[in-house]
């Protein structure tokens, strides 16, 4: 939903066609595409990126990369080098990958499967390499429900070598925002907060109720 919101905002889309100079890529094979980000200063920071495909791609097909500080569903790993047959090996999985290496060593790597999406950020070994993974814990050693989602998500990942659809379940919030983008599509395109309401709940509804004093349709929209 991040995305959705940023891609519809004129000045990012701006900073977004800068910041591509700001990047290099080549193909590990079919399944991989690494990204070297050949600045410490990054443009998409600012808006809590540290890599966006093209703004044109919705949240389905799109290829983002969320700053690990302020998004709570990047899976923060640390790493160790591995040789032995259980250890994780990144050509073992099918879902498609995109690696994003950072200046200070710091690497990022985002697996997508069917308009699902986990990003994972490695620190302390090469994700390109057969490795061991641990999760650092806060003092409390408590795990907030979201990591725990994105560890069991990660956890089927490695096992199936597929992104499970099952994580990623619809919510309320998210049909709410659902119903924020489409009434912001609409503005957008010029249509009036009466067309929106027709568009989005009904003409029927509209006509009924537009009109209210309690003006509950008119303030929804």
């Amino acid at each position: 939903w991040a995305w959705e919101f940023l891609r519809r905002t004129p000045d990012f889309v701006a900073d977004w066609k800068q910041a591509q100079f700001q990047y290099g890529f080549y193909s590990q094979d079919r399944a991989t595409t690494i990204l070297l980000a050949m600045s410490d200063d990054l443009i998409l920071r600012k808006w809590g990126c540290l890599y966006a495909s093209n703004p044109d791609q919705d949240s389905r097909s799109a290829s983002v990369f969320w700053r690990l500080d302020i998004c709570a569903s990047v899976l923060h790993l640390n790493a160790l080098p591995a040789t032995d047959a259980e250890a994780f090996a990144l050509h073992q999985i099918y879902s498609p990958s995109v690696v994003l290496e950072l200046k200070d060593g710091e690497q990022h790597i985002l697996f997508a499967h069917d308009g699902c999406w986990l990003q994972v950020a490695i620190e302390g070994s090469d994700i390109l390499k057969p490795g061991r993974f641990s999760l650092s814990l806060s003092s409390d050693r408590y795990i907030s429900q979201e990591k725990r989602r994105l560890l069991r998500c990660f956890d089927d990942l490695r096992f199936s070598g597929r992104i499970m659809s099952s994580h990623f379940q619809p919510t309320e919030y998210g049909r709410r925002l659902c119903f924020v983008v489409q009434a912001l599509d609409g503005c957008l395109a010029g249509a009036d907060q009466e067309e929106i309401a027709i568009a989005l709940i009904g003409k029927k509804r509209v006509a009924d109720d537009w009109k209210s004093p309690i003006r509950s349709l008119q303030d929804r929209v």
